[in-house]
């Protein structure tokens, strides 16, 4: 199949399918100035937290330092302890496959602030295009973004990047110094690009790729881009699942190949130690297990009431990406799946919800027209702008709002975890009322 994994044909002929022509707006000049006011403040702001943060790009830096210098390592790469910068008992350990620390050790020979601004760079470039894929989409749906019209093609795109990088998952992935963004890039370019020639420059230039690749390239870094191997199962893209399997495989090799033990040691011990990556107890998880446990739930309890309802979303998207398929819902599928991943995994932080803005492009251009309606409508609006608005702070910067008002630990842990708990309902009801129309459909 040389279509990307929703796309017709005929959509697909466009050169520019994912990019913005110009189009002058209506609005006044100043309008179109505050966007790009928006934009140069968004670059400033993750320029000062770069600059103050990148916590786990040190941990990064830590396995880089560790993979190139190999005469003065004095212990295995999974039992080094980064001491975390604030000083205390506290320390962090190097979580990411072997795969993972022989790519972060190409920049060991990189001064660590041109790395930063090096990922951030990169970041941005991911946003660029991502805002220019999302505007292009919109208006080939004939559901144009809120003031396309008024502010004209550019101005948009420059509003939509400052949106996207200052929303919460974003910026603390920026903060941090986190690879989320990058990762997201491969998969989102493997899930939405042609592979038959044809299509925007960057799809003609990856079309030698078979699709699935920068996938399973993605899951030797960070393990959880394999979950995306659903929505291949479900759309009978056999190739791509056997592509994606043969490229994690050979990050799986290359670990081997150059550090045995030190593979021989993650694959067996460190891959199935979650306490390695933190507790679910932290304010920043928003799996499915840091959702329950922070409404005032036993430790106990959580995995009992977790399973369940993992296994009750995981039957509902894969039936949904079916028909999400025959109607070329693209974003729709990309986020059920992207979500089926982020709520079943043990610990999900905050700044793993990178996906937020295609959610977002997926609820308004595709869920909200197409889907919705009545009743269900007035409830998933609801659940939506619950969702937009908690999400977009995001829990860190929501605990210091909350904070400075008074508000108890607790109750503020409770307070940033509910939009997550409100996302979960809505992707339930998002595949429930996908499935019923397709059934009706095929009535029909």
């Amino acid at each position: 199949m040389s279509a990307s994994v929703r796309t017709t044909r005929a959509e697909g002929e466009s050169t520019g399918r994912w990019l913005v022509p110009h189009v002058p707006g209506t609005g006044p000049a100043w309008a179109k100035a505050l966007a790009y006011v928006a934009l140069v403040a968004a670059l400033v702001w993750a320029v000062k937290l770069v600059f103050e943060g990148s916590l786990d790009l040190m941990v990064y830096n830590m396995g880089a330092q560790w993979v190139a210098h190999p005469n003065t390592r004095q212990e295995p790469l999974y039992d080094l302890a980064f001491p975390v910068p604030w000083g205390g008992p506290d320390t962090l350990p190097f979580t990411y496959p072997p795969f993972a620390a022989l790519l972060f050790g190409l920049l060991a020979w990189i001064p660590f602030g041109i790395t930063q601004y090096l990922l951030l760079v990169l970041d941005v470039v991911v946003g660029a295009l991502l805002a220019g894929a999302l505007i292009s989409y919109a208006n080939r749906k004939g559901r144009p973004i809120p003031l396309t019209g008024y502010l004209g093609s550019r101005a948009m795109w420059a509003l939509v990047l400052a949106v996207i990088l200052f929303c919460g998952p974003w910026i603390r992935t920026i903060s941090l110094g986190q690879v989320n963004i990058l990762l997201f890039g491969l998969i989102f370019l493997d899930l939405v690009r042609r592979t038959d020639g044809t299509g925007s420059g960057l799809e003609r230039a990856t079309a030698f790729i078979p699709r699935g690749v920068l996938i399973g390239l993605a899951a030797g870094i960070k393990l959880t881009p394999l979950a995306f191997g659903l929505i291949f199962l479900m759309q009978k893209q056999f190739k791509a699942i056997i592509a994606m399997g043969f490229a994690f495989a050979a990050t799986v090799g290359i670990g081997f190949l150059v550090i045995f033990n030190d593979s021989m040691q993650f694959w067996t011990e460190s891959v199935s130690a979650s306490d390695r990556v933190g507790s679910i107890k932290y304010i920043d998880n928003t799996a499915l297990t840091g959702i329950i446990i922070k409404n005032w739930l036993p430790e106990s309890v959580v995995d009992p009431i977790r399973y369940p309802l993992v296994l009750i979303m995981i039957a509902l998207v894969a039936v949904a990406l079916v028909y999400l398929t025959r109607r070329g819902m693209i974003l729709s599928a990309i986020s059920m799946n992207a979500l089926v991943m982020l709520f079943m995994s043990p610990i999900s932080w905050s700044h793993h919800q990178v996906y937020f803005p295609v959610i977002a492009a997926a609820l308004w251009v595709e869920a909200f027209p197409r889907l919705f309606h009545g009743t269900v409508r007035t409830v998933a609006a609801v659940l939506t702008w619950i969702w937009l608005i908690g999400a977009y702070i995001g829990p860190m910067r929501g605990l210091y709002l909350t904070d400075r008002v008074g508000v108890h630990l607790h109750v503020a842990e409770t307070i940033w975890v509910f939009p997550y708990l409100v996302l979960f309902v809505l992707l339930l009801l998002w595949a429930s009322v996908v499935i019923r129309d397709g059934r009706r459909e095929a009535r029909a």
